[in-house]
């Protein structure tokens, strides 16, 4: 009962309103009263006060509507009750009259309260509704935009898919689920084919295994390349190089990769003959020096031969002289043989023994040049590599370090085993500086794109670029420092990561 008569909830009216409003109920109730007092006499003295207690419940609260009780009562006995304005003597039948109409008037303000609570509930319900129909409304409004908007761009996609000169495709990472013509062209496949093909038979096997890792990785939100180059099979069985980038979309409702595709299958032809190019020309260079450190032994043997014939009693120490230096043009031939010489895979190798090479190449050539080399080569730089294209770039390193240095000066090279600060993977650095004339900033914007060269009588412009091209298929990375000003001078650092322990680490997890 006690809670029955606390305030539930907001009032319909403030409170110094709700309680007017029971003072004017309970006047008037007497008023009304005192005006019909000659009719009523001494009967139904409650007449009137009983629906004042119902009006003041029902617009104030029970707390008005108890004021409005006590008040009547006392103004009833006081007024309208024999022996009338006296409150101190109550008969029998008074009393139980009061009793009566406090019992009467407390259930109408308990059933009033209870009928408030009632309404202010089915209020509350009703605006809950009112602003669930309203939310609902807004979404179904929103959800026809979006879908009106989603078709929209449905459409947009496909008229550009259609005409655009570059393949689109989007995969659900087993099976293609939409191609353009493009697709069709680059591939030689029809658009039923490739929807009903398996579309990782169709990348080359060389990069199969790379692309669906990739892939594998993109569907799990892994970190991988938005774009890089690799190879598929044509229809008709060729090779064709692509331009890869892709993203991952919601299309029809589930995850999938849009892809994005050209054919660069002609510049790549076009690059790998530029690299020939070069080959040749760093063959043709190797070739001068090798010739030039052949012919000083060479030249000893003469001399030795001519000593042998005018001095007979010295010839066995000659021959054993001329015999070192046909060692030497031995030894050097050996080491020349397999300089540039190409290998399909990988293989693992000592990149320290690939730069004493190098260097030992170029010994004399520095030397002439009067060119002091320091070096701090670490015994453990062995790694999965090309050896071949990993001497060109070595030599095409030294050599333009001796160009630099036309007046002499200090080359040094550095290789160690370190840990690359940026991607975390364990590697070698290899640090070729040189105190020459410097690069400038012009030249530095350059000096990586093809035919550039400062050497327009004897160089093609190709070998920093070649080099860039077999750091990048290294999987490395190339930078370069260099000033022209009071220190000057110039320092490439090329760092090589470990693969094979990559892909241990991708293994095991």
């Amino acid at each position: 009962m006690e809670r029955l008569f606390e305030n539930p909830g907001s009032p319909r009216y403030g409170t110094p309103a709700r309680y007017a409003v029971a003072v004017l109920a309970l006047g008037l109730a007497t008023a009304a009263r005192w005006a019909m007092d000659g009719y009523f006499g001494d009967l139904l003295p409650f007449v009137f006060y009983v629906p004042a207690v119902a009006f003041a419940a029902y617009l104030g609260g029970s707390g008005p509507a108890i004021l409005t009780m006590v008040g009547s009562l006392v103004l009833a006995n006081y007024l309208f009750v024999h022996p009338r304005y006296e409150l101190v003597e109550f008969t029998l039948p008074a009393v139980v009259r009061s009793i009566a109409y406090l019992l009467a008037t407390a259930t109408i303000v308990v059933v009033t309260e209870m009928m408030r609570r009632a309404n202010r509930k089915a209020e509350a319900l009703a605006r809950l509704a009112d602003e669930e129909r309203r939310k609902l409304a807004e979404e179904m409004t929103e959800r026809r935009a979006r879908e009106n908007e989603l078709r929209t761009s449905e459409a947009k996609f496909r008229a550009v898919a259609e005409t655009a000169g570059n393949a689109i495709y989007i995969h659900d990472g087993q099976r293609l689920v939409f191609v353009n013509p493009a697709a069709e062209q680059i591939t030689g496949y029809t658009r039923e084919e490739l929807l009903q093909a398996d579309m990782w038979q169709m990348v080359h096997p060389e990069w199969r295994d790379r692309v669906m890792e990739n892939a594998r990785k993109r569907f799990k939100g892994e970190p991988c390349p938005q774009r890089y180059e690799y190879m598929i099979v044509h229809k008709d069985g060729s090779a064709r190089w692509l331009d890869f980038s892709a993203n991952l979309v919601e299309f029809e409702g589930r995850k999938c990769i849009l892809a994005t595709a050209f054919d660069v299958t002609e510049r790549k032809n076009a690059e790998a003959t530029l690299r020939k190019t070069e080959k040749l020309a760093a063959t043709g260079r190797l070739a001068a020096t090798i010739a030039h450190e052949i012919n000083n032994p060479l030249e000893a043997v003469t001399n030795l031969l001519y000593l042998m014939r005018t001095d007979p009693q010295n010839r066995d120490r000659y021959l054993e002289m001329a015999e070192q230096e046909l060692k030497r043009v031995a030894h050097l031939t050996k080491q020349t043989l397999g300089f540039y010489r190409d290998t399909s895979q990988r293989v693992r190798a000592d990149l320290a023994t690939l730069m004493e090479e190098v260097l030992g190449i170029y010994s004399a050539r520095l030397a002439q040049r009067r060119i002091a080399v320091e070096t701090r080569l670490d015994r453990s730089c062995d790694l999965e590599v090309f050896p071949g294209e990993l001497r060109q770039v070595f030599s095409n390193l030294v050599a333009n370090a001796g160009d630099a240095m036309l007046n002499g000066g200090r080359l040094q090279v550095r290789l160690r085993r370190v840990r690359d600060h940026r991607t975390g993977l364990r590697g070698i650095r290899v640090t070729v500086a040189d105190n020459g004339t410097g690069i400038s900033p012009p030249v530095l914007r350059h000096m990586y794109e093809p035919f550039f060269t400062t050497k327009e009588e004897v160089g093609t412009g190709l070998g920093l670029w070649v080099t860039k091209g077999i750091v990048d298929k290294h999987d490395g990375r190339l930078r370069v420092r260099s000033s022209t000003g009071a220190r000057h001078g110039t320092v490439f650092t090329l760092f090589l990561p470990d693969v094979s322990q990559r892909r241990a680490g991708e293994a095991a997890a």
